[in-house]
């Protein structure tokens, strides 16, 4: 990816030295690299062309840019990076969705939608109206092997919240223990 976008890049660049040669700049002007024609350069094309290109097919930009920038070592590339970058990830979006969700979606892997379904409405529903409204077996969180037996036997719950007795407060949840954990413990 990094070879097309730099070759890409150097092509755009070389097509600049080429307008800027039309607009009177000559060769020399071009090579001694004076303010004027400081953004002439080829190499800083393909550099700028490999980021954005890898930037448009990863979708990654902050620190996509941070790489591209330290393989030149020139900080004040930062910016010219960042932008290219941006603007390759914002076309690619618009055009494409990512190549890596693609693969996924080729590969039939599962892949989770960024909202689950009847999310949006969740908030108006109470946590009651979920829960059953028989009482919660609780643990302590030093208990007696009967009771933990008594708990297993007489309910169905898969978990089981642990709680610690604390003077003015009643009891404090300090973790959770299933009943898998539980029937293993006790053989």
């Amino acid at each position: 990816m990094l070879v097309v976008g730099a070759a890409v890049g150097r092509l755009v660049g070389l097509g600049l030295v080429d307008v800027a040669s039309a607009w009177g700049y000559s060769e020399a002007d071009l090579t001694a690299g004076g303010a004027a024609t400081a953004w002439v350069d080829p190499g800083v094309f393909a550099l700028l062309g490999a980021g954005a290109f890898m930037g448009g097919v990863t979708r990654l930009s902050l620190s996509l840019a941070v790489i591209i920038m330290e393989m030149s070592g020139e900080a004040h590339f930062l910016l010219p990076i960042l932008l290219g970058i941006t603007v390759a990830k914002w076309t690619a979006d618009s055009l494409h969705p990512p190549l890596y969700h693609v693969l996924l979606k080729v590969k039939h892997a599962p892949f989770l939608p960024d909202e689950p379904a009847g999310a949006a409405a969740l908030h108006l529903h109470d946590i009651s109206e979920v829960m059953k409204s028989a009482p919660l077996t609780t643990l302590r969180e030093f208990a007696h092997v009967s009771t933990l037996r008594r708990s297993l036997r007489d309910t169905t719950h898969q978990g089981f919240p642990v709680v610690r007795p604390m003077a003015g407060v009643g009891e404090v949840l300090v973790g959770m223990v299933s009943r898998a954990h539980l029937k293993v413990l006790l053989r």
